[in-house]
């Protein structure tokens, strides 16, 4: 239960990260395809085109969302009164929404921990291995920030878990356990098509790992039956919704060279190793005891991991939050390892896994350097001063002038939100506004050729820039403009330092989450001359 308790804690602080300036790559799909079926009063996006402007992948998700969000609205829809308004009070600020999703999203990263502590309970039959087990998934950074957003990758850790739990579970025939593991795997494919990634995983279980002598007489049985279950639990999504692939323009596939191949599942973890060395250590000691004493879970383990990686080396590309299926497995090696080294030397490495991730789960609760330039031009600057921004996110409310001059720059770069924003009435509006242009969005070449000149031209009095958040041309030429007048203040971020907390990517090694003071980019607020 303690565990339980400190895995849940380490990912709520994080759940309100960026919000409402920022939402995260993969989560708008999600958010927004549940908030349109409830508009359209439709489960099935496919008789509708507008999904198709934001949802590109299977509508699975969207539907755990959707019950949640059906309640919300009705609380909501008393607040304002009418439909109408309601609906444009949404488009303004749908952050409330994104909460629930990082909650829901949290819920699946608790639940993966318990599930892996099982798994690993099955596979070890003792408890000691387990509890160390379900202690690593609980303070893994990788798993922490990922499962403080609302992307995917945790829902489909949890289909990985909970296979594995079916799989190995000792009470059950091989029928029932093969069964739900092939009923987690096809829902999983209304999740995402990674998911399809568990089923060369279940073949090595059960090459590997199952005893049941009749195995063989079940595959020869059922092989037909299985094909074609999985054919139709892969054909529902897209039966629901077509463009489920529609993601598939960023992969790749190429033919890697024999020193990729060879080195594949190294380079694959090494930003793992850098940001979790404890953890890692233990992995790879865990491998070594299984080597010699459980010769099928390491094989399972060593083929998977491989194969895995390179699947992505061929097919896409190496990202940290790309490892996490692999948690399951590597939670219950090093749980493994753990369970037979002596305390004097397991308790303060735990201690120290902890103080690291409640470092993480402080610099989440703190904010993204966004907010904390937002909140400090709020407290700081006039109402309705005229204030230029660039970086992604990195927005303040509009006066209604400031939208005119938006529109007529470039009215490609106003964003549905501020629209929505603009058509509210006063009482309902945000109280605090500025003359804000959003550069960040801004395809004007022309007006960028001369930015400084209309800067000064339009009596704009400060100027705030993301300096590792977008174009770095246009980075240069603003910090330039910024120059000519004073420096107001900073907020140093973590970008620099390798840690981008919403992509579960800390390349900068677990010692950059104490050189640092906040999360996100570095931002700068300049005085205008």
């Amino acid at each position: 239960m303690g565990i339980l308790i400190l895995s849940f804690a380490l990912r709520v602080v994080g759940v309100g990260h960026g919000l409402p300036l920022l939402v995260v790559d993969d989560e708008p799909p999600f958010v927004f395809a549940a908030l349109k079926m409830l508009e359209l009063k439709t489960i099935i996006p496919a008789f509708h085109n507008e999904f198709k402007n934001f949802l590109y992948y299977p509508p699975y998700l969207a539907y755990v969302l959707l019950p949640f969000f059906a309640i919300l609205t009705g609380f909501l829809f008393f607040k304002y009164g009418s439909l109408d308004l309601l609906k444009t009070a949404v488009a303004a600020d749908p952050s409330i929404f994104f909460l629930v999703a990082r909650l829901i999203t949290v819920a699946f990263g608790v639940l993966s921990m318990y599930f892996i502590y099982r798994f690993a309970r099955n596979i070890w039959k003792t408890e000691a291995p387990a509890l160390w087990a379900a202690f690593f998934s609980a303070t893994s950074l990788l798993a922490i920030s990922l499962s403080s957003v609302a992307r995917h990758w945790t829902a489909v850790l949890f289909i990985f878990s909970l296979m594995l739990f079916f799989l190995s579970h000792p009470a059950w025939t091989a029928r029932r356990r093969y069964g739900l593991s092939l009923c987690t795997v096809g829902i999983g494919f209304g999740v995402s098509t990674i998911s399809a990634a568990a089923l060369p995983l279940m073949a090595l279980w059960f090459f590997f790992c199952e005893r049941d002598e009749s195995r063989w007489e079940l595959l020869r049985k059922f092989w037909l039956p299985v094909v074609i279950v999985l054919g139709l639990f892969y054909k529902l999504p897209l039966l629901l919704y077509p463009m489920s692939m529609g993601f598939k323009a960023e992969t790749i596939l190429k033919i890697p060279s024999v020193p990729d191949v060879l080195t594949a599942p190294f380079v694959f973890g090494y930003r793992f190793a850098v940001s979790e060395p404890i953890f890692a250590l233990a992995v790879f000691a865990g491998l070594w005891i299984a080597f010699r004493n459980y010769k099928r879970f390491f094989c399972l383990s060593v083929c998977f991991a491989y194969a895995y990686s390179l699947l992505f080396l061929i097919m896409f590309r190496f990202e940290a939050r790309f490892l996490l299926p692999l948690i399951p497995l590597i939670a219950a090696l090093a749980g493994l390892a753990f369970s037979r080294i002596r305390t004097r030397v397991s308790i303060p490495a735990a201690v120290l896994i902890v103080f690291l991730s409640a470092r993480l789960a402080m610099l989440a609760w703190g904010g993204d350097t966004r907010e904390q330039a937002r909140a400090w031009v709020e407290a700081h600057i006039l109402e309705k001063s005229h204030i230029a921004t660039y970086g992604k996110g990195l927005r303040l409310p509009k006066t209604k002038e400031a939208f005119a001059e938006q529109a007529v720059l470039d009215a490609s770069s106003i964003r549905g939100a501020d629209r929505a924003d603009e058509s509210l009435s006063e009482s309902t509006r945000s109280a605090r506004r500025y003359h804000t242009l959003n550069l960040y969005a801004l395809q004007n070449e022309k007006l960028w050729s001369g930015i400084t000149e209309y800067l000064a031209r339009n009596n704009y009095q400060f100027l705030s820039v993301s300096e590792d958040d977008g174009d770095d041309s246009r980075v240069k030429k603003l910090k330039k403009t910024g120059d000519t007048g004073s420096l107001m203040q900073a907020f140093s971020g973590s970008y620099t330092e390798g840690v981008r907390y919403t992509d579960g990517d800390f390349s900068g090694g677990f010692s950059a989450l104490f050189r640092i003071r906040a999360l996100g980019p570095n931002v700068i607020l300049y005085t205008l001359p």
